[in-house]
């Protein structure tokens, strides 16, 4: 996307318009990848096509560094109570998974 910017003299008039350059395909291409992978995260963090596929079942160890951790922001957003998340599980499963189907490749609940 392509952004103008004015430049004004002392009187407040237009002097000239400074162009951004315009988005080369490969600009589009991150930012659609990026796209794609945060459509794809559960709350949880991990993709969801993997966190949700029926063959990750017992691939994910618990990071036993630490129980929970406090979050200050959101302890701060609360009114002060604290608000504390379960500490991240580590993705110990295989990198090539059969594709990700949902409603085929998931685990009823």
């Amino acid at each position: 996307m392509q952004s103008t910017e004015y430049v004004y003299d002392d009187a407040g008039r237009v002097t000239r318009a400074v162009h951004s350059p315009a988005w080369t395909p490969e600009d589009r291409a991150l930012v659609m990848s990026l796209q794609r992978y945060e459509d794809d995260l559960c709350l949880c963090g991990h993709p969801r096509s993997r966190a949700w596929h029926s063959e990750m079942d017992g691939q994910y160890e618990h990071d036993e560094t630490e129980d929970r951790f406090l979050c200050h922001a959101c302890t701060a957003a609360n009114g002060g109570d604290k608000v504390t998340y379960p500490a991240a599980a580590r993705d110990i499963g295989p990198a090539d998974l059969p594709p990700f189907l949902l409603g085929v490749t998931t685990t009823p609940s």
